[in-house]
């Protein structure tokens, strides 16, 4: 997973995405809507922010998202996005920059929404503290 990394990493010297992404080779930087994106969540199929597990954690609904991680967390879940993580997240929330580089929430249009690739958690904390609009990374 170095080589992919790296090779990726190279391919986007620019962004900080994650290895498991297929290669980007297009995108724009495009202002999108929040109530546009959907989240690809395993056992709840395509949903808005607003019903994801990682939203009704930042609304005191701990449990579904403990539940959630717990279940996929090492299969389809990679990343560590603990409680613990995501916590930490929350507390420093700085949307955009992630270790000197650009961060985006991620997207690919599917009709009239954007499907996250990556940054569900992003998502639901610009749309828990009330953003409408956000800069993001789409997929052309």
């Amino acid at each position: 997973t170095d080589t992919a990394l790296s090779v990726f990493k190279k391919a986007n010297p620019d962004f900080d995405i994650p290895y498991q992404l297929p290669r980007i080779q297009r995108y724009a930087q495009k202002t999108k809507p929040i109530n546009l994106l959907r989240a690809s969540i395993n056992n709840l199929g395509l949903v808005p922010i607003g019903g994801t597990p990682h939203f009704q954690y930042l609304t005191g609904d701990k449990e579904a998202y403990l539940e959630y991680y717990g279940k996929y967390f090492g299969t389809l879940l990679t990343a560590d996005d603990s409680a613990e993580n995501y916590d930490k997240m929350i507390a420093n929330f700085h949307y955009g920059i992630h270790d000197g580089k650009r961060s985006l929430i991620t997207v690919e249009q599917e009709g009239r929404y954007y499907r996250i690739l990556d940054g569900v958690h992003r998502a639901a904390i610009l749309m828990h503290l009330g953003t409408k609009e956000a800069l993001m990374m789409e997929v052309l």
